[in-house]
């Protein structure tokens, strides 16, 4: 088990890796899905497996490089993942089809639209909404999660104000756009953690350097007193405490001296 651990470790949880194993399935999957038309129309699709691709260029050559990875693997995000996932919504917008889309997402609009009508979206029976006619329940047996929200209530409470703000723009809602805008969220998030980081290591770096030239100066009267007490002469001890604390720094002026005879 340990074995299979350090293997997960150093693979899927590396960036490298997780790049070329999930990089290239999200890709293949662009390609079926969008590149072929099949949905999208010829062109749109394949032009976001051009963006697909270019974006997994882009964070492979953050990655070998060793800087910008955040920054890469988010743009690869954005072009492989959010673009066909607005791309879908527009054509929702359009045909009315929510195409490619998770028969979650869909459960969470129709529990919003029972709770707008009053209802408890936990105590109805979702076999009676348009989530029968989902093409993963179609020809199938009936699945339990037809007959009850399998969720928090905080998804769809979450949901619920971009369901509002739909409806007064009169354009039909599509919960992917929460989802979208999460995804957005938690990106940024990642970005300006991993900047404060980059400032704090920045400051840091500023306060040691700062502090070397103090630090050299209290090696150096150490060094001083520790030669004062052995009653070497001074002037012996008053060089190696210059060597000490660098030839920038100069000789012990008479007040320090006069301090450490004390």
């Amino acid at each position: 088990m340990s074995a299979v651990t350090r293997l997960f470790s150093r693979t899927l949880l590396r960036p490298g890796p997780s790049l070329l194993v999930l990089g290239a399935a999200i890709l293949a999957s662009n390609w079926v899905w969008y590149g072929s038309g099949l949905f999208l129309g010829f062109v749109v699709g394949l032009a976001l497996t051009i963006a697909g691709l270019l974006g997994v260029g882009y964070a492979a050559y953050c990655l070998a490089r060793g800087r910008c990875q955040l920054q890469g693997l988010s743009i690869f995000i954005v072009a492989a993942v959010l673009l066909p996932a607005v791309a879908l919504i527009a054509l929702r917008w359009r045909s009315g089809a929510p195409l490619l889309m998770h028969d979650g997402a869909y459960q969470t609009e129709e529990a919003i639209k029972f709770l707008l009508a009053g209802h408890d979206p936990y105590g109805v029976d979702y076999s009676q909404t348009s989530m029968r006619l989902w093409h993963w329940y179609v020809n199938q047996p009936l699945d339990s999660s037809l007959f009850h929200y399998v969720y928090s209530p905080l998804t769809f409470l979450v949901g619920l104000p971009f369901s509002l703000v739909a409806k007064v723009l009169s354009i039909p809602f599509d919960f992917r756009i929460v989802l979208i805008l999460a995804a957005l969220a938690g990106l940024g998030a990642g970005q300006a953690a991993a900047g404060r980081a980059r400032v704090w290591g920045r400051v840091r770096l500023q306060a040691i350097r700062a502090l070397l030239p103090a630090m050299r100066r209290g090696c150096a009267l150490a060094s001083f007193r520790a030669g004062h007490r052995s009653s070497p002469p001074v002037r012996h001890h008053r060089r190696g405490a210059a060597r000490a604390g660098g030839d920038h720094d100069g000789p012990l002026s008479p007040l320090e001296r006069a301090r450490l005879l004390d």
